[in-house]
């Protein structure tokens, strides 16, 4: 995925979802060109709201929290500010992301991310929509 990043500039991302079959449990990783780590989270699925629903692992090394991504490409919404530098894990200010991958159809999915504040309020602090490319 090459995006803008509004007043921060452009970057690239790339995403990968699957299954460990030791732990049975869904993952996926991401990396992209404005942070140096890679994250990593597992999550489970809901049949019911056909949505996939993650935690971020923290870092041993690094200490910091991970991101999702995915495989198609996507138009993505920030709705937090980033001049900071320092890509997603700026973003979450160190703490451990929820992310939501809810599947809209074969062709569409919406990945949202959010954290919560030092007031204890959780806030959605980027969207992400991929589109199957045919």
């Amino acid at each position: 995925m090459r995006t803008g990043m509004g007043g921060t500039g452009s970057f690239e991302g790339r995403g990968m979802f699957g299954v460990d079959t030791k732990s049975n449990k869904f993952v996926h990783t991401w990396a992209d060109s404005t942070d140096s780590m890679i994250a990593y989270s597992t999550g489970d699925f809901d049949r019911t709201g056909n949505t996939f629903n993650f935690t971020a692992e923290e870092s041993k090394e690094s200490g910091a929290t991970g991101k999702s991504g995915s495989g198609m490409s996507g138009n993505r919404s920030n709705t937090s500010d980033t001049s900071g530098g320092g890509g997603m894990s700026n973003v979450m200010h160190g703490k451990q992301p929820r992310v939501v991958l809810r599947v809209m159809s074969n062709d569409r999915h919406v990945v949202e991310y959010y954290t919560s504040g030092n007031d204890g309020q959780e806030n959605k602090v980027m969207e992400i929509t991929y589109t199957r490319s045919r």
